[in-house]
């Protein structure tokens, strides 16, 4: 779970608007509130697209910035984004949706008006993005290097006291987009998010969501439930935060008619910072939930601003920092642990015997059922930390989604006996996948393995619960896994090693390719199946002393092809049989 400070808010102004502030400004774009987004032809066409390096592709969504053909790498410089008059901020969490297909890469960078100072501040990276490489943030700039403004992980801010005057009232972005061949698809940006704070305040707020005053915030919606206790025991303490945004993917993406079915474990290499080794970056987690095609970005919010977006039919993610504890300040009654930095969702609000409550699935509880709770509403904003949330929208965007993490058919081979090497179909050839396994050469967070003998459930309350090999703890190149279960119908094995194949889950199922030892071999002329050469609870046959049926009968269930050639053929002797 990820460590973050528990901020007090101690004022508000609230700003209500049922229609959009202007985008477009004169001099450039201009902030709604505390936010602004790039996302629009028009937007991007105020930017610079490197002396027609770039060009603005219309066909997905609102419009899009890719290379122009030929191109492997250009920098798209926006225009000057404005605050209103009089107004700043201290802090800037930068998102973006992006299609970065392998061989690619995309970098978001920011420069900031220092308002004390009367000058830009250098640019700062969010690091270089793609499902495809390892994506690291950048680790805290020195004074030397940035002596005004710093980046950690993934909130940029002012250094200073803002009461002092240390704050920012513009932004600048360059965006580099990379490829490392022009015979490679280009990166895609179809869309860019900011949202500001200073400590100390709680966020101004302009809505743009057209439910005008809302009388009744009551509402539910609907979520998966998923426990992360439950999940890959190497990650299963430290994904509160992919597990969050595996439950608002799959949430909105059911509502669209079309489910991702995403196990949380696969959010997690999607949203992977090798810089920390952790699952917890807010923009990459919102990078790698935009990658399936949803407008998806983190806001610093006002708890009414949750409740509009509830009452508005989707679910958000929210940071918080809680204890069980109730002489603690942060206090929350219900929750099942202890946490000083975590990720949880709220699905709904209600009012019980006029208490306000936030409806959550917290994944931080012992089973999948267990995840849906209902905490206090003022308890809930004296956890809350930063204001911040997270918000994928439902409604894939046109044209996006097209370069999420991959999820590769895979074949096993038996190996040993129950001990299987996975194995993939390359050009006809079988060719070895590298599975996970505990080495010091590398962090066991990298990678899972899972399997699953029953039909997969994703949505409701108690969806399915999966068997794991413990990365932390496998010493071999081989996946050891009974033979009850690799013959299990509904068998499905899942295994990721972002060492070896960053963005890529290979997936055997039945329509996988499974090779098994050779279990059974005739002895020339004596047409006899060897004892040596079969395995435990097989049975050897004889010809002419031995009836096929009792042969066939005889055979496991994992020979179901030769028992399938040999119950459709005649056979009666060896030469029939080869």
């Amino acid at each position: 779970m990820r460590r973050r400070a528990l901020a007090l808010f101690l004022a508000a102004i609230l700003v209500l608007a049922a229609v959009p502030a202007p985008a477009l400004a004169a001099d450039g774009l201009q902030f709604f509130g505390n936010e602004f987004e790039i996302d629009t032809y028009e937007q991007w066409a105020t930017g610079d697209l490197d002396e027609g390096k770039l060009v603005i592709d219309s066909t997905v969504g609102g419009g899009a910035i890719k290379l122009a053909d030929g191109q492997t790498e250009a920098t798209y410089t926006s225009a000057v984004i404005s605050m209103p008059e009089g107004k700043s901020f201290e802090y800037l969490v930068m998102s973006w949706n992006a299609d970065a297909p392998e061989g690619t890469w995309i970098e978001v960078t920011a420069s900031v008006w220092l308002d004390k100072h009367g000058e830009w501040s250098s640019y700062l990276t969010w690091g270089k993005w793609s499902p495809f490489i390892k994506r690291a943030s950048h680790a805290s700039y020195s004074t030397n290097e940035s002596p005004y403004v710093n980046i950690s992980w993934d909130e940029f801010y002012v250094r200073g006291d803002p009461a002092e005057g240390d704050t920012a009232s513009k932004v600048k972005l360059q965006v580099i987009l990379h490829r490392d061949s022009a015979d490679i698809p280009s990166p895609v940006i179809w869309y860019l998010h900011g949202t500001t704070r200073t400590t100390g305040k709680e966020p101004e707020k302009v809505f743009r969501d057209g439910l005008g005053v809302i009388d009744d915030y009551t509402c539910e919606v609907e979520v998966p439930q998923y426990s992360q206790i439950v999940r890959s025991p190497n990650i299963s303490g430290v994904m509160c935060n992919a597990a969050t945004t595996a439950m608002l993917l799959n949430s909105v993406s059911q509502m669209g008619g079309q489910p991702l079915n995403l196990l949380p474990e696969e959010v997690a290499m999607a949203c992977y910072d090798f810089r920390p080794n952790s699952f917890g970056n807010w923009s990459f987690a919102m990078a790698a939930a935009g990658s399936y095609g949803y407008k998806s970005y983190v806001d610093y919010t006002t708890i009414e601003g949750i409740k509009r977006h509830l009452k508005n039919g989707y679910a958000v993610g929210a940071s918080v920092a809680y204890s069980t504890d109730p002489s603690a300040p942060n206090y929350l009654e219900n929750a099942y642990g202890s946490t000083d930095g975590h990720l949880i969702v709220l699905r709904g609000f209600t009012v019980v015997d006029g208490v306000e409550y936030f409806i959550s699935n917290d994944a931080f509880n012992p089973s999948n059922d267990q995840v849906r709770k209902l905490y206090k509403a003022d308890q809930f904003q004296n956890v809350w930390s930063r204001n911040t949330i997270y918000l994928v929208k439902p409604g894939k965007v046109d044209g996006a989604g097209n370069y999420p993490v991959q999820r590769i058919k895979a074949d096993l081979e038996e190996v040993e006996t129950h001990k299987y090497a996975l194995k993939l179909d390359v050009h006809g050839a079988a060719t070895p996948v590298t599975t996970p396994k505990a080495d010091s050469s590398y962090s066991n967070r990298h990678g899972f393995i899972a399997y699953i003998t029953e039909p997969e459930v994703f949505a409701g309350s108690n969806p399915s619960t999966y068997s794991y090999v413990n990365v932390a703890y496998n010493q071999s190149d081989l996946l050891a896994l009974p033979d009850d279960v690799v013959e299990d119908p509904d068998f499905r094995l899942y295994v990721a090693n972002q060492d070896a194949h960053c963005g890529k889950i290979f997936i055997v199922d039945k329509d996988s390719d499974v090779k098994y030892l050779p279990s059974t071999a005739i002895e020339s002329v004596d047409y006899t199946v060897s004892d040596s050469e079969i395995g435990p609870n097989e049975k050897s046959i004889t010809w002419g002393e031995t009836s096929v049926a009792e042969f066939l009968a005889g055979l496991k269930a994992r020979h179901a092809a030769l028992k399938l050639f040999a119950a459709g053929s005649e056979v009666n002797d060896a030469a029939s049989f080869l």
